[in-house]
Parts: structure tokens; sequence; C-alpha cells
């Protein structure tokens, strides 16, 4: 599952940037 998330990461990140941060800091941990 940690692939799936680092890929919704990437696509949010684009669209969200602002979300984009909080959830790298978040799948980083």
């Amino acid at each position: 599952m940690q692939s799936l998330g680092r890929r919704y990461v990437q696509y949010a990140n684009r669209h969200y940037r602002r979300t984009g941060s909080l959830w790298e800091g978040r799948y980083k941990s």
C-alpha cells in the first residue's frame, strides 16, 4: 500500500500543492 500512497501523494501534490506537503510529511514519517 506504500506505493499506492506515494502515487496518490504525487497526484494530489500536482492538484493540491498545499495538501501535498501535508501528505508527504505524513507518508514520509
